[in-house]
């Protein structure tokens, strides 16, 4: 279930995202014999669409052929699979497996995976927690960085993965496709406490109050997360 998308104020942002989130829960209600152990968002143009937490739960999740739109997973999954998407901001949880990135070009992904492989990429932005080699296949001007996202039950989440927040080697790339001279990926230049927090209302509270972001990682330059 999407929502349109326009640049917001952080409020206004927290009340976007709050009500896509209710919306996508009342989606996943309604069509959770139909999805059973996969769910996919696809052909996305210019939206806003939320997974939030407790509506993954571990399943597989797809992500396919979207454009200019914000893609939240805000849960723990087992594997993850994105292909031919274009200008888009995709953020993606803990993932206890693989999470395979295909075919996409101008993207800037936020991801927490056991394994990370790119293959046919172009111009993304990768932020990344992996305690394993990344991989990258046939792609090019590629910027890796460290993972830097935070929103309320990430912590829990990367023990639902089985997840090790201390072992972290983003920066371990490994380029199955080699030219000699032309290198495919670049280290990305970060900034030390720059977070990409994503506001999550609490409503199990009744107050439709900001629940507490939280983030288990150490960022870019070895900082705790809400370390003042």
């Amino acid at each position: 279930m999407t929502t349109h998308y326009s640049p917001q104020s952080p409020e206004e942002e927290a009340e976007l995202l709050r009500k896509a989130m209710e919306l996508s829960k009342a989606d996943h209600d309604n069509k959770l014999n139909e999805m059973k152990a996969q769910l996919r968002v696809e052909g996305q143009d210019g939206e806003v669409v939320v997974r939030g937490p407790g509506s993954v739960n571990g399943a597989d999740v797809s992500i396919s052929k979207c454009s200019q739109s914000r893609l939240f997973v805000l849960d723990h999954s087992s594997q993850v699979q994105v292909d031919d998407c274009v200008g888009s901001k995709i953020f993606i949880g803990p993932c206890s497996g693989s999470v395979f990135i295909r075919d996409c070009k101008k993207c800037k992904i936020m991801v927490a995976c056991r394994q990370v492989r790119l293959r046919d990429c172009h111009e993304c932005e990768l932020l990344l927690y992996c305690p394993t080699q990344p991989a990258l296949e046939l792609s090019d001007d590629i910027k890796i960085g460290c993972w830097t996202g935070a929103y309320p039950g990430l912590t829990e989440q990367f023990k639902k993965a089985d997840l090790d927040p201390s072992v972290n080697t983003w920066n371990k790339v490994y380029d199955f496709t080699p030219v000699e001279g032309e290198p495919h990926w670049d280290t990305l230049t970060q900034t030390a406490g720059d977070w990409w927090e994503v506001p999550v209302v609490n409503d199990e509270s009744g107050t439709g109050v900001l629940a507490p972001c939280d983030n288990p990682v150490l960022g870019p330059a070895g900082e705790k997360y809400g370390a003042a």
